[in-house]
């Protein structure tokens, strides 16, 4: 009976150690994978836009056109350590502006950042409603628009 108590810590030890972390090479290309969708010079225009990232992608994100009074703010934690900012307009104009690569983000009312903390697999991704997407092929107008995992998923206007 106490072999079988001093075995249940080490198992419990093993249980919890973390996975092999990857290369930087493995971690750099997947990095690239997953921002591809955003390296191409585009502009997004929505509705309402929801933006879920792990800390990793954060530097990649700029809020460009964020005005006081027209424009507010707000932070709160999340419950994995981790931060959810939510944009709103006040007032219709000037229109917020957000960056990601080289993708524009124009957010006609609000913008919802969910920066994921603790141990998270590799997450980057775009929600919004109401879209208009232009790019240098032209201009597409979409109920929705998911870009997530290195793709985009579209719902065009019927």
């Amino acid at each position: 009976m106490n072999r079988l108590l001093l075995l249940v810590p080490i198992f419990t030890l093993t249980a919890c150690a973390s996975p092999k972390p990857a290369t930087a090479e493995a971690l750099a290309a997947e990095e690239s994978r997953i921002m591809s969708p955003f390296m191409d010079a585009q502009t997004l225009v929505a509705r309402s836009v929801r933006v879920r990232m792990t800390a990793n992608f954060y530097d990649e994100f700029l809020a460009s056109r964020v005005v006081k009074p027209a424009h507010e703010v707000t932070r709160e934690e999340r419950p994995d350590g981790g931060t959810s900012y939510h944009y709103r307009a006040i007032e219709r104009e000037p229109v917020m502006m957000f960056q990601i690569g080289k993708t524009q983000i124009a957010a006609e009312e609000d913008l919802i950042l969910e920066v994921l903390g603790g141990r998270q697999n590799l997450t980057l991704s775009v929600d919004a409603e109401a879209v208009t997407l232009a790019n240098e092929s032209g201009q597409q107008n979409m109920r929705s628009l998911r870009i997530s995992d290195g793709s985009f998923r579209r719902d065009p206007v019927r």
